[in-house]
């Protein structure tokens, strides 16, 4: 007989049916024993607790592994972020001197990026400025940069001050007689700021350029020191 689809059909339904005539008849309801019951309920009990501690674990496991890998991330930039300079202030009864003076390990390093800081200089200004005020002027070299801000039509009274320079090319005096100074952050960057009647002003840098802010004013139409940080904060590239 040649063996084809409907015979091998046939033969597994048969062999189907007589399994099953073999099998005992029902009678009832099972009742299984005490201990199974118990037994079955508490698997039933354990089960998601196992099931929530399984993907517990695994939660754990991703969060452990993503704050390794931030924790390196973290390390790595900060590891990137070499600076060649420190920041030295020289007080004098009138003014502070601000400068950028290169450990003598680091003064090769400290040479080949101010070269590089000089031939590629790349300007600052503040985004952000007080209503009325705008550029009347800017100045400067091949490394440092000034420009002024009066209140639009101007040429006396309140202005706005901001000076970007190469780190380790120069110093800077601000007056400080009778005045406030105090440690600030300018975003992550160490700020002095400096308060006296008519004039605010901030001393920061980052890791090429040095900056310099300063608001003078008459006491009564004094920037404050809110609206000079504002202003320090939205330095940035110009585009």
């Amino acid at each position: 007989m040649k063996l084809t689809d409907e015979v091998l059909k046939r033969a597994v339904s048969e062999a189907r049916d007589e399994s099953l005539s073999r099998l005992p008849q029902e009678t009832g309801d099972h009742r299984f024993s005490e201990q199974f019951e118990r037994e079955m309920d508490d698997l039933l009990r354990r089960r998601p607790a196992r099931r929530f501690r399984r993907r517990f674990g695994r939660v754990a496991a991703v969060t452990a592994a993503a704050l390794v890998l931030l924790s390196v991330t973290v390390m790595s930039v900060e590891a990137l972020r070499v600076r060649f300079f420190r920041l030295v202030s020289e007080k004098t009864p009138e003014y502070t001197a601000f400068s950028y003076q290169a450990d003598a390990a680091a003064s090769a390093a400290a040479e080949k990026q101010i070269q590089s800081a000089t031939e590629n200089f790349e300007p600052y200004a503040p985004r952000y400025l007080p209503r009325g005020y705008v550029l009347e002027h800017s100045f400067g070299g091949a490394a440092v940069k000034s420009a002024v801000y009066r209140k639009s039509g101007e040429k006396q009274g309140p202005k706005i001050v901001f000076t970007q320079g190469i780190m380790g090319t120069g110093t800077t005096a601000v007056d400080t007689e009778n005045a406030s100074v105090k440690e600030i952050l300018i975003g992550d960057e160490k700020a002095t700021f400096i308060s006296k009647k008519e004039m605010n002003a901030l001393v920061w840098n980052n890791d090429v350029y040095s900056f310099v802010l300063i608001v003078e004013a008459p006491e009564k139409e004094k920037i404050p020191e809110k609206e000079t940080i504002r202003i320090a904060e939205s330095v940035e590239p110009e585009k």
